[in-house]
Protein backbone atom coordinates (compact mmCIF):
# COMPACT_ATOMS: atom_id res chain seq x y z
CA UNK A 1 0.00 0.00 0.00
CA UNK A 2 1.51 3.38 -1.12
CA UNK A 3 -0.57 5.03 1.98
CA UNK A 4 1.81 2.84 4.37
CA UNK A 5 4.98 3.67 2.33
CA UNK A 6 5.05 6.91 2.66
CA UNK A 7 3.61 6.86 6.68
CA UNK A 8 7.01 4.50 6.95
CA UNK A 9 9.06 7.23 4.60
CA UNK A 10 7.51 9.93 7.12
CA UNK A 11 8.29 8.19 10.34
CA UNK A 12 11.76 7.60 9.06
CA UNK A 13 12.74 10.89 10.60
CA UNK A 14 13.03 12.26 14.71
CA UNK A 15 12.77 15.94 13.21
CA UNK A 16 12.37 17.73 9.58
CA UNK A 17 13.04 21.57 9.56
CA UNK A 18 10.33 23.49 7.37
CA UNK A 19 12.23 23.64 4.48
CA UNK A 20 12.70 19.68 5.13
CA UNK A 21 8.74 19.24 5.49
CA UNK A 22 8.21 21.03 2.01
CA UNK A 23 10.55 18.70 0.56
CA UNK A 24 8.98 15.43 2.04
CA UNK A 25 5.39 16.95 0.73
CA UNK A 26 7.61 16.69 -2.45
CA UNK A 27 8.36 13.47 -2.44
CA UNK A 28 4.90 11.67 -0.71
CA UNK A 29 2.27 10.75 -3.21
CA UNK A 30 -0.43 10.83 -0.49
CA UNK A 31 -2.79 13.60 -0.08
CA UNK A 32 -3.36 13.04 3.33
CA UNK A 33 0.18 13.25 4.46
CA UNK A 34 0.83 15.88 2.56
CA UNK A 35 -2.03 17.64 4.03
CA UNK A 36 -0.96 16.70 7.56
CA UNK A 37 2.25 18.06 7.37
CA UNK A 38 1.31 21.13 5.99
CA UNK A 39 -1.26 21.17 8.26
CA UNK A 40 1.65 20.77 11.26
CA UNK A 41 3.43 24.35 9.83
CA UNK A 42 0.51 25.95 11.66
CA UNK A 43 -0.38 26.29 14.99
CA UNK A 44 -2.83 23.67 15.47
CA UNK A 45 -3.15 21.29 18.04
CA UNK A 46 -0.74 18.23 17.18
CA UNK A 47 -3.65 15.82 18.45
CA UNK A 48 -6.24 17.02 15.65
CA UNK A 49 -3.91 17.41 13.01
CA UNK A 50 -3.53 13.45 14.16
CA UNK A 51 -6.65 12.65 14.52
CA UNK A 52 -7.64 14.32 10.95
CA UNK A 53 -4.43 11.83 9.18
CA UNK A 54 -5.73 8.52 11.11
CA UNK A 55 -9.87 9.13 9.48
CA UNK A 56 -7.95 10.20 6.63
CA UNK A 57 -5.79 6.34 6.07
CA UNK A 58 -8.15 3.98 8.07
CA UNK A 59 -11.19 3.95 5.48
CA UNK A 60 -8.14 3.12 2.66
CA UNK A 61 -7.10 0.09 4.68
CA UNK A 62 -10.51 -1.10 6.61
CA UNK A 63 -12.99 -3.64 5.27
CA UNK A 64 -16.27 -1.77 4.65
CA UNK A 65 -17.96 -3.82 7.72
CA UNK A 66 -15.67 -1.47 9.97
CA UNK A 67 -17.98 1.73 12.02
CA UNK A 68 -15.83 4.29 13.22
CA UNK A 69 -16.96 6.41 15.97
CA UNK A 70 -15.12 9.29 17.55
CA UNK A 71 -15.65 10.76 20.77
CA UNK A 72 -17.70 8.63 22.28
CA UNK A 73 -18.45 9.05 25.93
CA UNK A 74 -17.62 6.46 27.99
CA UNK A 75 -19.66 5.54 31.25
CA UNK A 76 -16.60 5.94 33.63
CA UNK A 77 -16.47 9.34 32.32
CA UNK A 78 -14.07 10.92 29.62
CA UNK A 79 -13.92 10.34 25.80
CA UNK A 80 -12.66 8.30 23.67
CA UNK A 81 -11.00 9.43 20.82
CA UNK A 82 -11.96 6.18 18.51
CA UNK A 83 -14.39 3.49 18.91
CA UNK A 84 -14.07 1.11 16.13
CA UNK A 85 -17.38 -1.61 15.65
CA UNK A 86 -17.54 -4.76 13.39
CA UNK A 87 -21.14 -5.58 13.03
CA UNK A 88 -21.38 -7.96 16.32
CA UNK A 89 -17.67 -8.12 17.24
CA UNK A 90 -16.84 -6.55 20.68
CA UNK A 91 -15.66 -2.62 20.19
CA UNK A 92 -11.87 -1.77 20.14
CA UNK A 93 -11.03 1.34 21.80
CA UNK A 94 -8.60 3.53 20.38
CA UNK A 95 -6.85 6.33 22.21
CA UNK A 96 -4.93 8.55 19.34
CA UNK A 97 -1.84 10.73 20.20
CA UNK A 98 0.39 12.88 18.24
CA UNK A 99 2.77 11.97 16.07
CA UNK A 100 4.20 14.58 15.60
CA UNK A 101 4.75 18.27 17.72
CA UNK A 102 5.71 21.71 16.55
CA UNK A 103 9.27 23.28 17.13
CA UNK A 104 8.89 26.79 18.14
CA UNK A 105 11.75 29.43 18.42
CA UNK A 106 11.96 32.04 21.21
CA UNK A 107 9.66 34.10 19.49
CA UNK A 108 7.20 31.04 19.04
CA UNK A 109 7.51 30.78 15.53
CA UNK A 110 7.48 27.25 14.03
CA UNK A 111 10.47 26.08 12.74
CA UNK A 112 9.84 22.52 12.39
CA UNK A 113 8.29 19.33 13.64
CA UNK A 114 9.73 16.97 16.05
CA UNK A 115 8.68 13.07 16.66
CA UNK A 116 6.43 12.56 20.17
CA UNK A 117 7.57 8.78 21.83
CA UNK A 118 4.29 7.23 23.21
CA UNK A 119 4.78 7.17 27.18
CA UNK A 120 1.98 5.05 28.16
CA UNK A 121 2.57 5.93 32.19
CA UNK A 122 1.21 9.63 31.39
CA UNK A 123 -2.03 8.07 30.30
CA UNK A 124 -2.50 5.31 32.99
CA UNK A 125 -5.52 6.41 34.84
CA UNK A 126 -7.44 7.20 31.18
CA UNK A 127 -6.51 3.42 30.16
CA UNK A 128 -7.96 2.08 33.53
CA UNK A 129 -10.83 4.54 33.17
CA UNK A 130 -12.02 3.19 29.50
CA UNK A 131 -11.07 -0.39 30.18
CA UNK A 132 -13.81 -0.58 33.44
CA UNK A 133 -16.45 -1.83 30.59
CA UNK A 134 -14.34 -2.36 27.74
CA UNK A 135 -11.86 -5.65 27.16
CA UNK A 136 -9.35 -3.75 24.87
CA UNK A 137 -7.87 -0.50 24.25
CA UNK A 138 -5.13 -0.01 21.29
CA UNK A 139 -3.10 3.40 22.80
CA UNK A 140 -1.49 4.60 19.35
CA UNK A 141 0.44 7.84 17.84
CA UNK A 142 0.37 6.34 14.41
CA UNK A 143 3.40 5.01 14.60
CA UNK A 144 4.02 3.04 17.87
CA UNK A 145 0.84 0.47 19.13
CA UNK A 146 0.54 -0.37 22.65
CA UNK A 147 -2.35 -2.66 23.21
CA UNK A 148 -4.00 -3.00 26.98
CA UNK A 149 -6.55 -5.81 28.40
CA UNK A 150 -8.65 -5.38 31.85
CA UNK A 151 -6.04 -7.36 33.04
CA UNK A 152 -4.52 -3.91 33.56
CA UNK A 153 -7.71 -2.60 36.54
CA UNK A 154 -5.56 -5.58 38.68
CA UNK A 155 -1.91 -4.31 38.09
CA UNK A 156 0.11 -1.82 40.66
CA UNK A 157 1.33 1.53 39.08
CA UNK A 158 4.63 0.17 39.06
CA UNK A 159 3.48 -2.85 37.51
CA UNK A 160 1.27 -0.80 34.62
CA UNK A 161 2.38 -2.34 31.30
CA UNK A 162 0.63 -3.19 27.76
CA UNK A 163 0.50 -6.59 27.30
CA UNK A 164 1.79 -6.28 23.94
CA UNK A 165 4.45 -3.40 21.56
CA UNK A 166 4.39 -2.94 17.70
CA UNK A 167 4.26 -0.70 14.79
CA UNK A 168 1.60 0.74 13.92
CA UNK A 169 2.01 -0.34 10.22
CA UNK A 170 3.01 -4.17 11.80
CA UNK A 171 -0.42 -3.74 13.50
CA UNK A 172 -2.23 -2.79 10.13
CA UNK A 173 -0.52 -5.55 8.32
CA UNK A 174 -1.93 -8.00 10.75
CA UNK A 175 -5.04 -6.65 10.40
CA UNK A 176 -5.17 -6.68 6.48
CA UNK A 177 -4.85 -10.60 7.27
CA UNK A 178 -7.81 -11.05 9.29
CA UNK A 179 -10.04 -7.93 8.79
CA UNK A 180 -10.85 -8.01 12.51
CA UNK A 181 -9.31 -5.27 15.06
CA UNK A 182 -11.09 -7.34 17.63
CA UNK A 183 -9.71 -10.45 16.21
CA UNK A 184 -6.21 -9.15 16.03
CA UNK A 185 -6.04 -7.88 19.29
CA UNK A 186 -7.59 -11.19 20.99
CA UNK A 187 -5.07 -13.30 18.53
CA UNK A 188 -1.70 -11.29 20.05
CA UNK A 189 -3.25 -11.39 23.74
CA UNK A 190 -4.08 -15.26 23.10
CA UNK A 191 0.03 -15.42 22.57
CA UNK A 192 1.10 -13.68 25.26
CA UNK A 193 -1.64 -15.71 27.95
CA UNK A 194 -0.29 -18.80 26.55
CA UNK A 195 0.87 -20.72 30.03
CA UNK A 196 -1.69 -18.61 32.00
CA UNK A 197 -3.81 -21.58 32.34
CA UNK A 198 -3.03 -22.07 36.05
CA UNK A 199 -4.55 -18.70 36.72
CA UNK A 200 -7.79 -19.05 35.21
CA UNK A 201 -8.30 -22.48 36.82
CA UNK A 202 -7.48 -20.41 40.17
CA UNK A 203 -10.18 -18.09 39.41
CA UNK A 204 -13.10 -20.82 38.64
CA UNK A 205 -11.94 -21.49 42.09
CA UNK A 206 -12.52 -18.57 43.70
CA UNK A 207 -15.67 -17.91 42.04
CA UNK A 208 -17.28 -21.18 42.88
CA UNK A 209 -16.07 -20.28 46.96
CA UNK A 210 -18.14 -16.91 46.17
CA UNK A 211 -20.88 -18.88 45.00
CA UNK A 212 -20.65 -21.55 48.30
CA UNK A 213 -21.71 -18.88 50.44
CA UNK A 214 -24.85 -17.57 48.55
CA UNK A 215 -28.07 -19.60 48.93
CA UNK A 216 -29.72 -21.59 46.39
CA UNK A 217 -33.45 -22.69 45.41
CA UNK A 218 -32.00 -25.94 45.17
CA UNK A 219 -33.15 -28.84 42.28
CA UNK A 220 -35.08 -31.98 43.55
CA UNK A 221 -32.61 -33.76 40.97
CA UNK A 222 -29.25 -31.29 41.29
CA UNK A 223 -27.16 -31.24 44.36
CA UNK A 224 -25.96 -26.81 45.18
CA UNK A 225 -22.76 -27.90 44.09
CA UNK A 226 -24.01 -29.60 40.90
CA UNK A 227 -26.09 -25.76 40.38
CA UNK A 228 -22.89 -23.96 40.51
CA UNK A 229 -20.90 -25.90 38.20
CA UNK A 230 -23.54 -25.86 35.69
CA UNK A 231 -23.80 -21.62 36.33
CA UNK A 232 -20.06 -21.41 36.14
CA UNK A 233 -20.36 -23.69 32.76
CA UNK A 234 -22.82 -21.13 31.29
CA UNK A 235 -20.87 -18.27 32.44
CA UNK A 236 -17.79 -19.72 30.18
CA UNK A 237 -19.69 -20.48 27.28
CA UNK A 238 -21.71 -17.03 27.15
CA UNK A 239 -17.89 -15.57 27.48
CA UNK A 240 -16.82 -17.56 24.57
CA UNK A 241 -19.91 -16.33 22.41
CA UNK A 242 -19.00 -13.27 23.29
CA UNK A 243 -15.36 -13.27 22.71
CA UNK A 244 -15.87 -14.08 18.95
CA UNK A 245 -18.79 -11.82 18.33
CA UNK A 246 -21.25 -14.36 17.91
CA UNK A 247 -23.64 -12.08 20.69
CA UNK A 248 -23.71 -8.89 21.70
CA UNK A 249 -20.98 -7.33 23.45
CA UNK A 250 -21.50 -6.87 27.36
CA UNK A 251 -24.06 -9.44 27.20
CA UNK A 252 -24.96 -9.58 30.69
CA UNK A 253 -24.75 -6.07 31.45
CA UNK A 254 -27.85 -5.22 28.41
Amino acid sequence: MNILQDLEQLQSFCQLSIVEIEQLQTELGTPALQSYLRTMQFPVKPEAASSDLFKAILPMITSSNVDIYSEVRQKEGGYIDFRLQEQKSNPVLLELKPMFVQVKDKDGTITGIKYKALDYPLYRDQIRKYLVDNDYLILTNLCEVQLFNRDVLALKDQDFKPFRKLTFIGFLNQYEQIQNFWQVIRRLDSQVKIGLEKDFFEDLARWYDELVQIEFIEDTDLSKEELIVLLLNKVIFIKTLEDYGLIDFNFFKD
